[in-house]
């Protein structure tokens, strides 16, 4: 189990204290692992608000080919043109999972 980084520095201060100065290099590597863990955690989280970001702005943006989808439809009605209907299975699954991942974080 990883400690705290601060418990780390704390140890060295007590190595400090005690001019025991052998245990330095193993706490100052010990360190170093955990603020890379701490640098790689901080890279996820950026990377997933910058996806849930594009996720919203492209929800956005089919909302309102949707909307431009309908008008289109009404006009060829209004012309008395058949529409054949297509339904996007696919998509709407995988966004419907991703929305409700959105949602469980915030």
């Amino acid at each position: 189990m990883a400690r705290f980084l601060c418990s780390i520095i704390d140890d060295m201060k007590q190595c400090y204290e005690t001019r025991n100065f052998s245990p330095l290099p193993g706490l100052m590597h010990e360190l170093q692992i955990g603020a890379n863990r701490m640098e790689a955690k901080l890279d996820i989280i950026r990377d997933f608000d910058y996806y849930e970001e594009e996720y919203r702005g492209l929800k956005k943006q089919c909302k309102d080919l949707k909307k431009q989808i309908k008008e289109k439809k009404k006009e060829l009605e209004d012309l008395d043109i058949p529409i054949p209907k297509i339904e996007h299975k696919p998509f709407k699954e995988w966004g419907n999972k991703f929305s409700s991942l959105i949602n469980k974080r915030g």
